[in-house]
């Protein structure tokens, strides 16, 4: 089945959450190896994310953190002294040192993620579903789409929502579509923020018309080889012409 998915193009994600002594964790991802698949999950201790990092080859390991059918009652129960985001944050700098691609994890623990581990860590959140209405099953800490991409997710698992859905077809279409509205949106507030970083940006009072080049994230323009005239607290930049003893200095708004 694999290879015949990813013969046909597809991208194919192996969520297995393989749990086992780490031998076993380490033979299973290595049967994985060199079969064009793009994710596998682990779900276990440090031991076993290590040796699935060992032989993992060009397989994506991604840590699976906490379980979206699991509470604070449900940690409780397991033994667990401490809250869900925490355990999260936890599992995932094990991850991190396992040298994981990535995490499983809730949307309503992306945010805290990305704020301490930042772009470091691809982040997959299931439990994806609806806004409204949403039924009762299993799953606890749900988000719906807009919400979890909003939170800082990079790919969502959606399972039953499309494959209990009495159209299947029609579910799938419907989810891409949130996804596209989302996708959408923050390029619309990427594109209102770049404007309004450009119409701060000041202009180079150089006498030349050498050409203006953007210093990328500082929200400032510079000359590139001349002198400007620039307020006495911007930082001075490097010369980029030191045969012409052209020391280059940007300006900021003051």
């Amino acid at each position: 089945m694999l290879e015949w998915l990813v013969k046909r193009g597809n991208k194919v994600f192996v969520d297995l959450k393989f749990f086992d002594v780490p031998e076993t964790v380490r033979a299973a991802v290595r049967g994985l190896r060199n079969r064009g698949l793009s994710f596998a999950t682990v779900h276990g201790n440090q031991a076993m994310l290590e040796a699935a990092g060992r032989d993992k080859g060009d397989v994506k390991i991604l840590a699976v953190t906490v379980l979206t059918s699991l509470d604070r009652g449900d940690l409780d129960d397991l033994g667990f002294d401490c809250d869900v985001e925490r355990l999260v944050l936890s599992r995932a700098r094990r991850g991190l040192l396992a040298e994981c691609y990535g995490v499983i994890s809730s949307g309503l623990e992306a945010p805290a993620l990305k704020r301490e581990l930042g772009p470091r860590l691809l982040v997959v959140t299931p439990g994806i579903r609806p806004a409204e209405n949403r039924p009762l099953d299993d799953q606890k800490r749900t988000v719906d789409v807009a919400q979890a991409f909003a939170n800082g997710a990079d790919y969502i698992v959606v399972g039953r929502p499309i494959r209990q859905a009495s159209d299947a077809r029609a579910a799938a279409q419907s989810i891409q579509e949130s996804i596209a509205r989302v996708l959408r949106t923050e390029d619309r507030i990427r594109q209102r923020r770049l404007r309004s970083v450009g119409a701060r940006m000041p202009s180079c009072r150089c006498a030349s018309a050498h050409a203006m080049s953007a210093v990328q994230g500082s929200g400032i323009r510079a000359c590139p080889s001349f002198r400007c005239s620039a307020p006495a607290h911007v930082r001075r930049c490097r010369a980029r012409d030191r045969d012409n003893g052209a020391g280059l200095r940007i300006r900021s708004e003051d």
